[in-house]
């Protein structure tokens, strides 16, 4: 996949994978901003999703991002991206991402 909600990384940055565990039908997320998602997948043991990010975390600042799983047939939410669909409990639903901004820095 190569999706990113900001920045791709460069080719020849480090680079690390990522675990966020997806527990409800949307998730905000402070992830770095230089990322590219990695896989989606179900986590039988849990029963939730779960997105890997590629990311060049030690220097990228970081970003808000939601995530949204969709049933199939259902609405998708403004402004996002179609990160990846995925099987969950027997049906089809779809990953979308969508950029909410720059983490800000508490005073």
């Amino acid at each position: 996949m190569n999706v990113s909600l900001c920045i791709q990384p460069a080719a020849n940055e480090p680079r690390q994978l990522i675990r966020y565990e997806l527990t409800k039908p949307y998730t905000v997320l402070e992830v770095p901003a230089r990322h590219l998602v990695d896989r989606i997948e179900h986590d039988s043991a849990t029963g939730n999703l779960a997105l890997w990010l590629d990311a060049a975390a030690e220097r990228a600042r970081p970003v808000h991002v939601r995530v949204d799983i969709v049933p199939a047939g259902r609405e998708v939410p403004p402004r996002s991206h179609h990160l990846g669909t995925v099987v969950l409990a027997g049906d089809k639903v779809g990953l979308y991402g969508s950029y909410l901004g720059v983490v800000s820095a508490e005073n």
